[in-house]
């Protein structure tokens, strides 16, 4: 997960690879991520406020509708491989949420394991449930498969190499 990924002019997420496209867009829902020890003062939570999610085959991009306006925080990039003991829920008074745990991951703003929230203040909850689950079912295989690989794919890209290049080194994009 990152804190605010970088946006367009349009304020629209880049994309992290020529293999990626957002194939799914919901507007109004509400994201909160919080992570550190509880204390205040220590990082780590991101309080969205309304926005739009893009939904892509690799992650989910929060933008907030304050994004123009540049405030602290401005999207929110979650991995789906990042994503544990989620649960979609519905409450009896209509309310329709998605919570779950958040891997840390370096570099990108979180103290620890986080929690997130996303709250759906308007219609396509269903449509975004039905686009999501099947992601979140296979991400975790998905990239247990990439960090085995030995040559650079969709998802892995060179590192840095210190020491005349002799040795391999690769960094996971997120």
């Amino acid at each position: 997960m990152s804190i605010n990924v970088q946006l367009h002019d349009a304020m629209v997420p880049y994309l992290v690879s020529p293999y990626e496209h957002f194939f799914f867009l919901i507007h109004h829902v509400t994201l909160t991520v919080e992570s550190g020890n509880g204390y205040p003062g220590q990082g780590g939570c991101f309080y969205g406020g309304k926005g739009r999610c893009y939904v892509s085959q690799y992650r989910l991009v929060f933008v907030s509708d304050r994004a123009r306006e540049n405030s602290a925080y401005q999207s929110f990039s979650l991995p789906f491989y990042g994503i544990r003991d989620w649960h979609f829920n519905v409450s009896f008074f209509g309310a329709k949420g998605w919570k779950g745990h958040v891997n840390r991951v370096p570099g990108g703003g979180l103290i620890g394991v986080g929690t997130f929230t996303m709250g759906f203040l308007s219609f396509g909850f269903e449509e975004f449930r039905n686009h999501v689950l099947p992601l979140l079912e296979n991400s975790r295989a998905l990239h247990h498969q990439f960090g085995n690989l030995t040559i650079p794919s969709v998802m892995l890209v060179p590192g840095r190499q210190d020491g005349g290049g002799l040795t391999e080194t690769r960094v996971l994009l997120h």
